[in-house]
């Protein structure tokens, strides 16, 4: 995990409440667990470290609505089918208040495995949030080309 994200974790650490969810929670190359309250939920698409509730990739996340005041989501979204739909579903579990930490790559990242679908454009994170009825800020991480959202959703 880049030292940029983990740093943009610890930044905003005094504002993620538990319980915590983590969506593309496998420790592939780091993870923020340790830097977040407990109960910390992980769900990925495949069993794993770091990976508690497998899921499919279209399949809704299997949580009632509201019932997480934080959800994270590092360099996940860039290789999802649908994008829009996973923040959608992360919108949906987050409780009113709650908050929503999104990295993914941006427009100047090669693309790797897993395989990368996207790359996102200085405001489509912030967007797209906004659309989810989110509010959204969007930063640029300053160390290479990734995007950063914080988004609350109203409550």
């Amino acid at each position: 995990m880049h030292e940029s994200i983990v740093s943009f974790i610890k930044k905003n650490r005094e504002n993620i409440l538990a319980p915590v969810l983590e969506v593309g929670s496998a420790n592939v190359n780091g993870s923020i667990r340790g830097e977040c309250p407990e109960p910390y939920t992980g769900v990925d698409l495949a069993p794993g470290a770091g990976v508690d509730v497998v899921v499919g990739e279209d399949d809704p996340l299997p949580f009632p609505d509201e019932s997480f005041r934080t959800v994270i989501s590092t360099s996940m979204l860039e290789h999802a089918l649908d994008p829009v739909a996973c923040l959608r579903e992360m919108a949906r579990v987050l409780s009113p208040g709650g908050l929503l930490l999104v990295t993914a790559a941006g427009n100047g990242f090669n693309r790797h495995n897993p395989p990368d679908r996207w790359r996102l454009m200085p405001g489509t994170l912030a967007e797209w949030g906004v659309r989810l009825g989110l509010n959204c800020q969007e930063e640029e991480d300053p160390q290479v080309s990734g995007r950063f959202l914080v988004a609350f959703r109203a409550g």
